[in-house]
């Protein structure tokens, strides 16, 4: 937790814009996403603050990174801590490019701080329960069509490289498992593997977009900031390797 303060302190934002930063590092997205567009909604934020935090604040899930792709997919730990250092670096060094010099807070109002406490606890239940299925909702809809799309693109060739480029920006699971099953070198799966953590695949922009339907956010920043965020996750790993680490 000292590591992820001190890279909080990297960035010009005030307490509801580190809460972000902070979700994104450690839970994922679309989590972050979800946090920003109800901090900006509640005027917690400026729109300068959730443009910035939009840009590199929705990361894959730690756990995912380490168990579900590292252990699971390269049953190897070391290229999950790998991976992830490549990715948590990628977007720390999209945050410090793209932040700003200072935040602009004047448009922000107290007048929705206590917007749930005149709820009451069951209206709050109920609209937390609403809101979890909806985000359910909304995730399973976009892996299956993100998942059909990326199969019936994958029938248009058998080239086993293509087959690979579809499925990594089309759906980031099945990419990554597809890269970590090739007969590839292991310095070029993780390179790979690296830039589609980065990038996140459409699915997942998608979701992260849906998260900010209320607010003035738009899909080609976002896609932008992930292209850059795989070119830069792949940088790092080359990095690490030059050390000789793995």
């Amino acid at each position: 937790m000292d590591l992820i303060r001190y890279l909080v302190k990297c960035f010009t934002h005030l307490v509801f814009g580190n809460s972000a930063i902070i979700i994104g590092f450690l839970f994922g997205y679309p989590n972050a996403a979800k946090y920003i567009a109800k901090a900006y909604n509640l005027r917690k934020i400026s729109k300068q603050e959730l443009q910035h935090l939009a840009m590199f604040t929705n990361n894959a899930n730690p756990a995912f990174i380490l168990i579900t792709v590292g252990l699971i997919m390269f049953e190897n730990l070391k290229v999950g801590i790998i991976l992830l250092i490549s990715h948590i670096l990628s977007s720390v060094i999209l945050g410090i490019i793209f932040r700003p010099k200072s935040i602009i807070q004047q448009d922000l109002k107290n007048e929705n701080s206590n917007c749930f406490k005149k709820q009451s606890l069951f209206n709050n239940i109920v609209a937390s329960i609403l809101d979890t299925f909806k985000t359910l909702a909304i995730i399973f809809s976009f892996t299956v069509i993100f998942n059909i799309l990326s199969t019936f693109m994958c029938t248009l060739s058998s080239n086993n490289v293509y087959k690979l480029i579809v499925t990594g920006i089309f759906e980031i699971s099945n990419g990554l498992n597809i890269t970590a099953a090739s007969a590839m070198s292991l310095n070029t799966k993780i390179l790979i593997s690296s830039l589609i953590l980065g990038f996140s695949s459409l699915m997942i922009m998608f979701q992260v977009y849906s998260s900010f339907l209320s607010c003035p956010i738009k899909l080609r920043c976002i896609f932008v900031a992930k292209v850059l965020q795989g070119v830069i996750s792949c940088r790092n790993y080359i990095s690490i390797n030059e050390m000789g680490i793995l």
